[in-house]
């Protein structure tokens, strides 16, 4: 299912509530489309969710990329890179089109990852991480996550202290200028104004996981999973012991 997966029902776009079989390579599809929704806003503000499928299953790849990457021999592997070669080119395409349209600098671009590569692809790993999707190990939930906004960072900054997805609403919400009600509490916080390892480990000390049989929590640089399922307890020193 994950390699010979055909494109029907696989490529499947609504739009305005009509399903519509897409024939372009389903990423392009998704990139292009933001592209002509911003095009459509012109200076106004605007906010683009572009959840994009790659390199999620089925596992398809343009077939000009597929035969650049000549030099990996195992063809399921290939098949891999070339779908996450195709994610990085429509990237690079959109960041091109905002530095055509003027809009590059005002606009805060965040690419991240909702989980760690799947090993049961038999593709991938996440070395020198352990574990990957579908486990609390750091091979599971620690992903890439990248903001730029040359208006809001003008140097860049490398954070090492953790930060959340959760964080996302409450920094996008700032960056928006839209003030949150004070009538709760939020998960996350504004990275706008933790831009250092500092100033967020100050603000936050733990981080919590929950997925089932599977919980783990992390203060500081110590990190705890318990799997009630194999009733199996594990405490690690990330500092010390990353993987």
């Amino acid at each position: 299912v994950i390699w010979k997966g055909g494109r029907k029902d696989a490529c499947a776009i609504r739009e305005n509530e009509v399903e519509i079989n897409e024939k372009e390579y389903i990423t392009y599809a998704f990139f292009n489309r933001a592209k002509q929704f911003i095009s459509t806003v012109h200076d106004a503000p605007f906010f683009v969710y572009l959840p994009v499928t790659a390199p999620h299953t089925p596992y398809q790849a343009p077939k000009d990329i597929y035969d650049q990457l000549d030099h990996i021999p195992e063809h399921n592997k290939r098949v891999y890179y070339a779908m996450v070669t195709a994610l990085d080119n429509a990237v690079g395409d959109l960041i091109t089109f905002l530095k055509a349209s003027g809009q590059y600098e005002n606009t805060l671009i965040i690419f991240t990852s909702d989980n760690g590569a799947a090993l049961y692809s038999g593709t991938v790993d996440n070395k020198p991480l352990n574990g990957g999707k579908m486990t609390l190990f750091e091979g599971g939930v620690n992903v890439p996550f990248i903001m730029h906004c040359k208006s809001l960072f003008p140097d860049p900054v490398q954070i090492n202290a953790p930060v959340s997805l959760l964080d996302l609403f409450p920094t996008i919400a700032e960056t928006a200028g839209v003030k949150l009600p004070d009538d709760r509490e939020y998960d996350g916080i504004s990275l706008l104004r933790y831009n250092s390892d500092e100033l967020i480990t100050n603000e936050r000390t733990d981080l919590y996981w929950y997925s089932d049989y599977n919980a783990a929590i992390r203060s500081g640089t110590d990190k705890l999973i318990v799997n009630t399922l194999d009733q199996t307890v594990d405490c690690f020193d990330l500092e010390q012991d990353p993987g």
